[in-house]
Parts: C-alpha cells; sequence; structure tokens
C-alpha cells in the first residue's frame, strides 16, 4: 500500500480531536512511506483544516476533488494505466476499416 485517501464528502467538520487524530493517522503512514489524501472534501472543512494547520501537512497535492481524480493521479505516478480502475472501461474502441 503507498496511498491512503479518504473520501471526505460526508465530513462536514473536523474537531480539535479529529485533527489530532489525523496527524496521529499520518505519521503512523508516513513510517511505512505510504501517503495520505483526502478526495471530495468541503470548502468548509477545508477551512478548518487550515485553521489547524492540517492543510499543508497534507499538501494541496493530496486533496483531490474527487476519489477517480485520486486514483488517476496515483496510477499515472505509478506508470499504470488510468483507465484500467473503471469498472466499465472496454478498452479502447476499434474502428472498422474500409
Amino acid at each position: 500500500m503507498r496511498h491512503v485517501v479518504i473520501a471526505g464528502e460526508p465530513i462536514t467538520d473536523i474537531d480539535t480531536t479529529g485533527a489530532q487524530s489525523r496527524r496521529d493517522l499520518i505519521d503512523d503512514l508516513a513510517k511505512g512511506d505510504v501517503t495520505f489524501a483526502f478526495a471530495e472534501i468541503k470548502v468548509p472543512v477545508k477551512d478548518r483544516l487550515r485553521s489547524y494547520g492540517a492543510y499543508r501537512e497534507i499538501g494541496k497535492k493530496n486533496v483531490f476533488s474527487t476519489i477517480g481524480h485520486a486514483i488517476t493521479e496515483y496510477l499515472e505516478e505509478a506508470g499504470g494505466d488510468p483507465l484500467e480502475w473503471v469498472d466499465d472501461y472496454d478498452g479502447p474502441k476499434k474502428t472498422p476499416k474500409g
């Protein structure tokens, strides 16, 4: 495992206890060279993370607009095909000759 992405859409607020738990998790993951990221977090939650200094710790590059965007970025980073994770992708379209 190289990345942990939290789907943050259901998160409506982060208090100081939540911020500390997140910090502890990031520290533990970093020991194993695993990155922590958020996807789909709401603006008020981003603002709260900024006020705790957590947004800077996570890094802007590890805050994604969607889960799909996070997966695509990490697959591209690893040299994989960003479309291989999409369930309904049937591969390149073949065009008829002639």
